[in-house]
C-alpha cells in the first residue's frame, strides 16, 4: 500500500471530521464504521479492479454514509460500489446522445455511457455519480 496515498486519505478524512464536530456534529452520525479487508475485497473482485490505496483508506475509515453527506450525494460502501458499478454495466451504453454528454472538468475523461474503468464512490440517487476513473485515455489521468 503507498503509504502517502492512505496518509492522505486519513488527514483528509480528521480535517472532515473535526470540522463536522464543530459545526455540524449531526453528519457525523451519517458515517458508517470502516469497511473490512473482506468486504472491500469482494467489491473489488465484482469491479474486476485493485481500488487506489486513498479508496481503499477512506473505505477502511468510513464505509459510505446513512443517507446524503457531500455535494448532495451519499458516499457508497464497498458493497454499493460494486452495486452501482454492476448498475453501469447492465446499461444500455447508446451512442445516440453522445453529442450531449460531458465531463466535469472539460475532457477530464473519455466521453461514453459507461466504462468498466469508472468507479462510482458517491450517488445523488438519481444516476448522477462523483467517482474515479481507472481507464482514463491518457494513463497520467488515472484515479481521477
Amino acid at each position: 500500500m503507498d503509504s502517502e496515498l492512505a496518509a492522505a486519505a486519513r488527514n483528509a478524512w480528521t480535517r472532515l471530521e473535526s470540522w463536522c464536530k464543530q459545526h455540524h456534529p449531526r453528519l457525523l452520525g451519517q458515517l458508517n464504521p470502516g469497511a473490512s479487508d473482506q468486504e472491500i475485497a469482494a467489491a473489488e473482485r465484482s469491479i474486476g479492479q485493485v481500488l487506489p490505496d486513498d479508496v481503499r483508506e477512506s473505505l477502511e475509515i468510513h464505509n459510505g454514509t446513512s443517507s446524503l453527506f457531500v455535494f448532495n450525494d451519499a458516499l457508497l460502501a464497498a458493497a454499493g460500489i460494486a452495486e452501482e458499478w454492476a448498475s453501469w454495466r447492465e446499461a444500455d451504453g447508446s451512442e445516440l446522445f453522445r453529442h450531449r454528454w460531458a465531463s466535469e472538468p472539460p475532457d477530464a475523461i473519455t466521453l461514453g455511457y459507461a466504462n468498466p474503468g469508472w468507479v462510482p464512490l458517491a450517488a445523488d440517487r438519481n444516476g448522477n455519480y462523483l467517482g474515479i476513473d481507472l481507464a482514463p485515455d491518457r494513463p497520467e489521468r488515472s484515479g481521477r
